[in-house]
């Protein structure tokens, strides 16, 4: 799993407590202009997190809802 997947599929990111948001943002959307040294600190700081590995099924769980609404 690389970084835009995790956090893509971190619940304190998608709610906004990612304690390095802007900086995740900024990954997450600008992501093949940022060099590798900037990659790589994201990277082991949101391993250092581990938020996005326990909230991983937020994806899948908001697009299963989704579908039950309609």
């Amino acid at each position: 799993m690389d970084i835009v997947d995790r956090i893509n599929s971190c619940r304190f990111f998608a709610e906004g407590h990612c304690s390095d948001q802007v900086q995740m943002e900024r990954l997450y959307l600008l992501y093949q202009i940022f060099e590798a040294q900037q990659r790589l600190r994201a990277e082991a700081f949101c391993l250092q997190c581990g938020q996005w590995s326990s909230h991983m099924s937020f994806a899948s769980g908001r697009a299963a809802t989704q579908v039950e609404v309609r």
